[in-house]
């Protein structure tokens, strides 16, 4: 042992002068033996069938050694820029293939030589090959051997590294490590290592470069092999400490939106379709640059690709896997417990690992998943907790999950049929029912005749899952049902039976599916002209993907309730004012807070929006009217696509209008801020009578077939500047429809706040002034109170100091007196004089 550690150690000492030294470097290339330069001309040959850089670099420089030229540092930087600007002139002389080759490879955001500036690093092959290379491999296998019977390493994998260093790149030192079988990767580790410089040997304990662990290093010199070796000993039982408690976790997708879970689940298996790519059995692929060349990745440290197939194959036996489908949901947990299997027999998901798992429910879960294929989750603990609070008894799960030692739950049941079916609101509108109600299809059209494909209605089950589809005017997928009764008589005649289990906020629209390659055999998607259509079990797990990813469960509210006393204290108005307009607000449903520039308009409307929806923001729309703003915009109207033509969109009022519908248990708001920018009668439409008549249905100018109602626990409330010249009168239909509060500016605010905050300045005088401003601006005939100043401009900053109003002024309050007064430009400095009279020094 003692002689190998010196062999090792000498060969040490001398790659180390030729790292350093780049003299001793090139003196040493330059006098070669022939037949060494000969042998290194054949041994690159080989990169006109596999090209590579660096050995198109290596095969010139042997060339040229070989022709009698002398290497210095220059020649290789000149050999490199050739290559760099694919020189097919300068390397014709090794033909066309090798030329086209060149020209072909990827153009990489990172120079071609990054890891070879130093020259060693490109020529130490050429010093470490022969007998000196036989010399120290034969040394490094020797020694790894008498370690493993001196520590008893029964159980455990080594890696070794010689002069060659990782991935080929020239080292000048040699280490092994040795770590558990179970860990599968040195990577992802915690290592017995070993470490030969020229004079001391590093041992100890090293946590893989892939575990974020520094504190857990503890590796120390020795100039005694013996003394390392009894180091190592010592820290045996704290490395196998360290790796038991060592469980990385992991998210895998089980197909696209979970199709091939119930096949993973049955199997015990988790699997990757990575076939189109032809890489082949993954173990063949020592390094990331190896897999980066099969898969012509530009940069490998920066590949997701690369990322997600090392992961995969190298994750480690014990090591946690939660299975999801699309980005917010989780359908199970489990634990790896085989090493990785390349299957070529199979069509797809070739690339295999053995899974045990534990659980298979799903919960939604609150950070989305990441959208690859396999890949590393921090989100164990919180995925946890929220199964524990949806299913308390996987607590005891989840504890045997980390002691591993729980069979798998039986498989799923597996006859379940899944269907789609159409929907003509014209005769059948889905979102006029709601959770729970019954449904029913008849199997037979107006005419007597059997529907399309009659025997789909004879093979429905009760537990069936059916997607109900709207045809017009939007196609979209609006609701889920299940099967109630096979076919049966009713008043209707015969027909078939369903509840309605979801309504979706969120539908999922034909154009959505249409061109998802998992679904271009669907016979749906083929012709969908007919009633009930079959969905395969993956067929109908896409589309599922797609509507749990619109629309992701609800969660438990992260903040406390907004109750009526919290809003009233933000709202600074005065307790009477503030139980006024919220009973105003309930009773009529829809208000317009108007008032002059800073009167708060906008912080009382969102005040409201928030008591009404508990601050929950999917039950509330905010949008502003300007100009420009129209009924395609508001309600409904055609809008261009890509590719070309136009689809049928909701606007944001029909679409909160569905949301409140579905959810017609709870409050919605839509707050339309600057409302009278907009051309009311125009962006309304029919709406004006809908607004008055809550319980009465219209038809739609774009969709003339459906009914359309807007729903009673919806709020509108609307915001007006009376301050803006540029509007025309508030149409009088839609006054009637709204009742308009009046907000003027709160001298009693602008005391509380500022008395509050300290402010430096002289709070009664700062009040007395503005009242005086805008009792002259009211006086004004061009003018009147819709124009005076608000309070919210001296609340902007607090404490509010004398220069925060001269800011005020010249930035904000100014510009509007310019506006007010443009024919009369000397009224803003007398407006000025009074509102800072007494309050400058």
């Amino acid at each position: 042992m003692i002689e190998s550690v010196d062999n090792i150690q000498a060969g040490v000492r001398k790659m180390q002068q030729l790292e350093h030294d780049e003299k001793s470097l090139f003196i040493a290339i330059n006098e070669l033996p022939v037949e060494v330069i000969e042998a290194l001309v054949d041994q690159y040959v080989h990169v006109v069938e596999n090209f590579r850089p660096v050995n198109l670099l290596r095969y010139e420089a042997a060339n040229l050694l070989k022709s009698g030229k002398k290497l210095d540092k220059a020649i290789l930087e000149d050999l490199k820029n050739r290559i760099r600007h694919r020189d097919a002139d300068y390397f014709q002389k090794y033909g066309n293939k090798l030329v086209e080759t060149l020209k072909a490879y990827p153009q990489k955001k990172i120079d071609l030589f990054t890891v070879w500036k130093n020259p060693y690093r490109i020529l130490y092959g050429f010093i470490y090959r022969g007998r000196f290379k036989e010399e120290i491999e034969l040394a490094l296998r020797e020694l790894e051997k008498q370690i493993r019977e001196k520590l008893d390493l029964k159980g455990f994998l080594s890696n070794t590294v010689s002069f060659e260093g990782t991935a080929n790149f020239g080292s000048s030192y040699c280490w092994m490590a040795f770590y558990p079988q179970s860990k599968l990767n040195h990577q992802r580790a915690y290592q017995l290592f070993l470490q030969l410089n020229g004079k001391d040997i590093d041992a100890g304990v090293m946590p893989g470069w892939k575990i974020d662990d520094s504190e857990s290093k503890d590796v120390r010199s020795f100039h005694d092999i013996e003394k390392a070796i009894e180091h190592l000993a010592t820290v045996k039982t704290r490395a196998s400490e360290l790796n038991a408690n060592l469980h990385d976790h992991w998210k895998v997708a089980p197909g696209p939106g979970a199709s091939n879970w119930d096949e993973f689940y049955r199997d015990g298996i988790m699997a990757i379709n990575w076939s189109d790519s032809d890489l082949g059995d993954l173990t063949q692929y020592r390094t990331s640059e190896e897999l980066g060349e099969a898969l012509g990745v530009e940069d490998v440290q920066k590949s997701n690709t690369i990322y997600e197939i090392e992961n995969f194959r190298d994750a480690a036996i014990g090591d946690t896997v939660i299975a999801n489908r699309g980005r917010k949901e989780a359908v199970g947990v489990g634990v790896i417990e085989g090493v990785y299997e390349y299957h070529p027999e199979k069509l797809d998901f070739r690339h295999v690992r053995r899974v045990k798992w534990y659980i298979n429910k799903s919960v939604a879960v609150e950070k989305p998943f990441r959208p690859d294929a396999f890949s590393a989750t921090k989100e164990y603990d919180e995925i946890k907790r929220l199964y524990v609070e949806k299913y308390p008894d996987l607590a005891k799960t989840f504890a045997a999950i980390e002691r591993r030692d729980l069979p798998p739950l039986p498989p799923p049941p597996t006859d379940t049929n899944f269907w789609w079916i159409n929907a003509n609101p014209k005769y059948w509108n889905i979102l006029e029912y709601g959770i729970g109600q019954e449904q029913s299809y008849t199997t037979h059209n107006e005419d007597g005749n059997k529907r399309r494909v009659f025997e789909y209605f004879k093979a429905v089950r009760p537990g069936d899952v059916v997607l109900g589809y709207q045809t017009s005017p939007e196609q979209k997928i609006v609701a889920v049902f299940e099967i109630l009764k096979p076919i049966h008589n009713s008043e209707e005649g015969e027909v078939i039976s369903f509840t309605v289990k979801e309504l979706l906020p969120e539908p999922v629209s034909y154009s959505e599916l249409k061109d998802r390659p998992e679904l271009e055999n669907c016979e749906v998607m083929l012709n969908h002209q007919g009633s009930l259509f079959k969905l395969t079990a993956q067929e109908y797990e896409t589309i599922r993907s797609i509507i749990s990813e619109k629309n992701p469960r609800p969660q438990e509210p992260k903040t406390p309730r907004y109750e009526y006393e919290q809003a009233f204290g933000e709202s600074n108005l005065l307790h009477d004012e503030f139980k006024k307009y919220h009973a105003l607000l309930q009773s009529k449903k829809q208000i317009i807070l108007q008032g002059p520039p800073g009167t708060g308009k906008t912080y009382l409307a969102d005040i409201f929006r928030k008591l009404l929806t508990q601050n929950e923001r999917e039950r509330s729309e905010v949008v502003q009217f300007h100009p420009s703003y129209s009924y395609e915009d508001f309600v409904q109207g055609y809008r261009p696509i890509e590719g070309g033509g136009f689809t049928l969109r909701d606007g944001v009022f029909k679409d909160i209008c569905r949301r409140a519908t579905i959810l017609r248990d709870k409050p919605f708001v839509l707050m339309i801020d600057e409302i009278n920018r907009g051309n009311l009668s125009k962006v309304f439409g029919e709406l004006l009578y809908l607004l008055e008549y809550r319980k009465e249905k219209i038809k739609l100018t774009y969709s003339p077939d459906i009914d359309f109602r807007v729903p009673e626990n919806l709020y509108v409330i609307g915001t007006m500047n009376t301050a803006d010249r540029s509007l025309a009168l508030v149409d009088y239909a839609l006054r009637r429809r709204f009742s308009f509060i009046r907000l003027t500016p709160s001298y009693h605010v602008i005391k509380k706040l500022l008395l509050e905050g300290k402010s430096p300045i002289n709070v009664d005088r700062l009040v007395s002034n503005l009242e005086s401003v805008n009792r002259y601006i009211a006086q004004i005939p061009s003018l009147g109170q819709g124009f005076e100043i608000g309070h919210s401009f001296f609340l902007k900053k607090i404490p509010f100091a004398a220069e925060d109003l001269s800011l005020v002024f010249e930035y904000e309050l100014e510009p509007l007196l310019q506006e007010y007064f443009f024919d009369s430009p000397e009224q803003v400095d007398k407006v000025k004089a009074m509102l800072f009279e007494g309050l400058l020094p």
